[in-house]
């Protein structure tokens, strides 16, 4: 049995050697299982190449070098193409996600699982204000989601082929992943563990920047609740607006200035929701747009180690 194993990965050369090593040897616990490490460099300017090409002599390892700088989920797409495996697994290449745990997924899969997720019982060394963000941040998405998504499960799970065919059917642009995966349905557990600290060097993630929150934004438009929400949170403000009405009606007569005030604040609430439901159409129209115009999601400029 082949697996494919896949990392997008940018600027991770003190990382690299030790990840290859311990994927390896965890691998090399399983009979009669073979596997492809597929890295896609996301235009690292560091000696994350030079390392990988070294690394090559020794274990097959395949690379994807972008033209330039994507992000994490076209290049995770990008792998998920160019694998052969009768699974796949894709994970970040930082050591958080301890490659020590291939062995249960890949138990799972040949249990009879399409998708098994990998979910975090425990964030070690972790910022606190993160940690209770990305927290409820998951549940949230889970409350406007279609479909049951697990909650603490990030970018690190394995899919059967056949989940993967459909995976693949979705648009390219701005995706989901956590959705997706999902989304399409199939046999599905979750493998519980606790995340690790960085192996080496500094996040490329940081909470409010391109990372977790562009996750976040795209998991608020991955299914229409959002939408709806809005519409029934419109229709409360529109009620509330005929109150106000009568709250400035009765303190013109009255000459109250405490509820002249109220109806100062509410207009004010009014104006920030309002430009809340603007915010989300705004999300809804990004992501027709960009799916409509055709724009590739990625470019490939070379591939090393492919037939």
């Amino acid at each position: 049995m082949l697996i494919s194993i896949i990392f997008s990965f940018r600027n991770e050369q003190e990382n690299l050697g030790e990840l290859v090593n311990r994927c390896h040897n965890a691998l090399a616990t399983l009979n009669n299982i073979q596997y492809e490490l597929i890295f896609v460099n996301d235009a690292s300017t560091d000696k994350s190449l030079e390392i990988l090409r070294n690394l090559r002599a020794k274990y097959n390892i395949k690379i994807i070098n972008m033209s330039r700088r994507f992000g994490v989920s076209p290049c995770i797409i990008a792998g998920l193409k160019y694998a052969k495996g009768e699974a796949v697994i894709y994970m970040d290449a930082d050591l958080q996600d301890p490659p020590e745990l291939l062995p249960e997924l890949i138990k799972k899969f040949q249990d009879g699982y399409d998708i098994v997720h990998t979910t975090r019982s425990k964030r070690l060394k972790e910022n606190i204000f993160k940690i209770i963000l990305t927290k409820y941040a998951y549940r949230l998405l889970k409350l406007i989601s279609d479909c049951e998504l697990p909650v603490d499960s990030g970018d690190f799970k394995l899919i059967s082929r056949r989940a993967l065919t459909k995976f693949l059917e979705y648009p390219e642009y701005e995706q989901f992943l956590k959705g997706i995966a999902a989304a399409v349905g199939f046999k599905q557990t979750q493998v519980y563990y606790i995340r690790q600290p960085r192996f080496s060097g500094k996040t490329h993630f940081p909470l409010l920047g391109g990372g977790p929150m562009k996750a976040f934004l795209y998991g608020v438009c991955f299914s229409a609740i959002t939408l709806q929400f809005t519409i029934i949170l419109a229709f409360v403000l529109a009620i509330l607006s005929f109150f106000c009405a009568a709250i400035f009606i009765i303190s013109k007569i009255t000459n109250l200035h405490s509820i002249n005030i109220l109806s100062v604040y509410y207009n004010y609430l009014f104006g920030g929701l309002l430009f809340f439901i603007l915010a989300v159409y705004g999300l809804y129209l990004k992501k027709i747009f960009i799916n409509t115009s055709k724009q590739p999601a990625y470019i490939i400029e070379s591939l090393e180690g492919f037939e």
